[in-house]
């Protein structure tokens, strides 16, 4: 079965959303983007591409990446690629900052991940990752395993991997990445955001 088809994309575009409060995760993200107009900016995981489309407004370098070609195909705006976000075609050092919601629990190569973010991230750019707070791994994902695939036990196989902030600063430790802040906020539930940095040295 292919996770992330058009099944998926319908549920999780939809506009209201017990779980995630998504106009709330945007404003947090946003707040996390300097005011400099030039920076160029990249998503992992956009799906239609509805925060790169409000970002672009602003920032006209943003782009959006997302596996799912279903998505990408009805996506909202023109700077939409599929890609592998472990494995992107983007030059090294080509954005300023990298960004993501609630993307990196349904991805298992999570060192390939910030492996990838740390090369194609610039001297001292940024991540912002948000990310499910769970006590369980796929505890999160257990209404769209039920509506969309009709097996609550498929939460496991769309949330891969259990985060928290100190297993990222255990991802990251032996790459030109450094540790900001985490912290708990909640949109509608409990949500992660870490900030991570570029190392110049």
């Amino acid at each position: 079965m292919i996770l992330y088809n058009r099944r998926f994309s319908d549920f999780v575009t939809q506009e209201k959303d017990i779980i995630m409060n998504k106009r709330r995760i945007f404003s947090t993200i946003r707040q996390e983007i300097p005011n400099d107009f030039s920076l160029k900016i990249l998503e992992i995981g956009c799906d239609k591409g509805n925060f790169v489309k409000a970002l672009a407004k602003e920032y006209p370098s943003t782009k959006g990446i997302d596996i799912n070609e279903y998505a990408i195909s009805k996506g909202n705006c023109s700077k939409m690629y599929v890609m592998d976000a472990v494995n992107t075609n983007f030059k090294s050092s080509s954005f300023d900052i990298v960004y993501s919601s609630h993307v990196i629990e349904h991805i298992s190569d999570g060192e390939g991940l910030f492996r990838e973010i740390s090369r194609i991230l610039s001297d001292e750019g940024k991540v912002i990752m948000v990310y499910p707070f769970e006590p369980i791994r796929g505890l999160m994902s257990l209404r769209i395993a039920w509506q969309t695939y009709h097996n609550p036990l498929m939460c496991r196989k769309l949330h891969v991997r259990l985060y928290t902030p100190s297993k990222i600063i255990r991802l990251i430790r032996k790459l030109d990445l450094k540790h900001v802040n985490s912290r708990l906020f909640f949109a509608n539930t409990p949500q992660w955001i870490t900030i991570l940095r570029k190392r110049r040295d």
